[in-house]
């Protein structure tokens, strides 16, 4: 596992998680509680909304079972955790559509899901990702708020398929309002993409594009004369945001990976999430202590809505090409 995660945030294993918490669940223990479990002699008790639950890829989950190996073998992650809303504070419109969205106290959600996309899914994304980069001199960056494209492509089944995803989490009828094929790579390596592999991957990744913004990124580096002897590798940087605070329209969120990460497509490239909770707030030099980290898995499926308590970002790529469609949704 990426050694990062551990210098940002509290983390906890998902084999210790599903232990402790059946179902994967977050619920909030009362202090009571986790000290009446130690009195009857839980000494492992924990409290399960605590920490930041890691959940590794597929292909790890089936191997690695380690303290915890008494349970059934695992394939594959389907869970859903609901949470209350957090509008962002200057943000009116997104204020409004977030309260028109949330059907309940704990309306707003994440969710990860495998094995709900196949493997000819993801080659139809991969081909719209081509399309646009290779076809269109699109980037692998740029969103797309002109959805026809998407919608017209051969992955339209897939957006239904995660359309009806979204209905089992929200009863309001949801439209797609931009997308992308984000595919990133590492920033360090001086190879940073690979000459051979995935020919679809590769397509979908516009190099000339990329190769311009590292080069600007390391004359600003090496502009600042402190930099030349820190010793340090420029990296991608984690930029915590709320969807809806880029834009007031991306109410909810559905990302599927197109690649496989553990070292198959790609490595590193974590999802994070941090929870909108007072222990994330009381220190910014503290590490994070609730929220979630989920490693890439080709098909794996996340959902979520778009407010502050689903801020995230994507820690750096280490290696391979680590590709993404996601797609914003919005009330119809």
């Amino acid at each position: 596992f990426d050694k990062l995660m551990y210098e940002l945030a509290n983390v906890r294993h998902y084999q210790e998680h599903i232990h402790h918490c059946p179902g994967l669940s977050r619920e909030e223990r009362s202090w009571q509680e986790f000290f009446n479990g130690l009195v009857h002699g839980d000494k492992e008790s924990i409290n399960c909304g605590n920490a930041v639950l890691h959940i590794p890829s597929v292909g790890v989950l089936s191997k690695r079972r380690g303290k915890y190996d008494e349970g059934p073998e695992i394939n594959g992650v389907n869970a859903s955790w609901f949470l209350p809303c957090g509008a962002p504070i200057h943000h009116q419109d997104a204020r409004a559509i977030q309260s028109n969205i949330a059907n309940k106290e704990n309306g707003c959600f994440r969710g990860v899901h495998d094995f709900l996309v196949t493997d000819e899914e993801v080659r139809d994304a991969l081909e719209l990702g081509g399309h646009l980069v290779q076809d269109m001199g699109g980037d692998h960056v740029m969103i797309h708020h002109d959805v026809s494209h998407l919608q017209s492509s051969s992955a339209k089944p897939l957006v239904e398929k995660m359309g009806r995803l979204l209905e089992s989490y929200h009863p309001l009828p949801l439209e797609p309002v931009a997308f992308r094929i984000s595919a990133s790579v590492s920033m360090e390596a001086p190879q940073s993409v690979p000459a051979h592999g995935n020919s679809q991957l590769i397509d979908s990744f516009n190099q000339t594009s990329f190769a311009e913004v590292r080069n600007a990124a390391m004359r600003e580096i090496k502009s600042k004369w402190w930099r030349w002897w820190d010793g340090k590798a420029f990296r991608d940087p984690c930029y915590l945001h709320a969807d809806l605070e880029a834009n007031s329209s991306f109410a909810f969120l559905t990302q599927i990976f197109l690649s496989e990460g553990a070292g198959r497509d790609f490595r590193g490239g974590i999802a994070l999430f941090v929870d909108n909770h007072p222990s994330n707030r009381r220190s910014h030099s503290r590490k994070i202590q609730r929220g979630l980290m989920v490693d890439g898995s080709k098909g794996r499926v996340i959902v979520s809505s778009g407010g502050v308590e689903n801020r995230r970002c994507r820690l750096p790529t280490r290696s391979g090409i680590r590709a993404v469609l996601q797609i914003w949704w919005n009330s119809v």
